[in-house]
C-alpha cells in the first residue's frame, strides 16, 4: 500500500489495521482523517496491499 500524509510518503507490503499505520508514525487519530482509495474509513478498517491511504490533518476553526 502507498500511505500520504501531508509531504511524507511511505510503503507496506503487509495488511494493516488502520490504528497500526497512524501508531506507527505516531499521528494522534484525533487530528487526522484517513481515506482508502478514496473512502473514509474509520481506525478499525483494514488497508491491502495494492492499497492508497491518505492521512489528512482534521482543521477545526470557529
Amino acid at each position: 500500500m502507498k500511505i500520504r500524509y501531508g509531504t511524507e510518503r511511505w510503503e507496506k507490503d503487509r495488511r494493516m489495521v488502520v490504528w497500526r499505520i497512524l501508531e506507527e508514525r505516531e499521528i494522534n487519530p484525533e487530528t487526522v482523517i484517513v481515506a482508502i482509495n478514496g473512502e473514509v474509513v474509520t481506525e478499525d478498517d483494514f488497508a491491502q496491499p495494492g492499497d492508497d491511504v491518505e492521512i489528512v490533518r482534521a482543521i477545526s476553526g470557529g
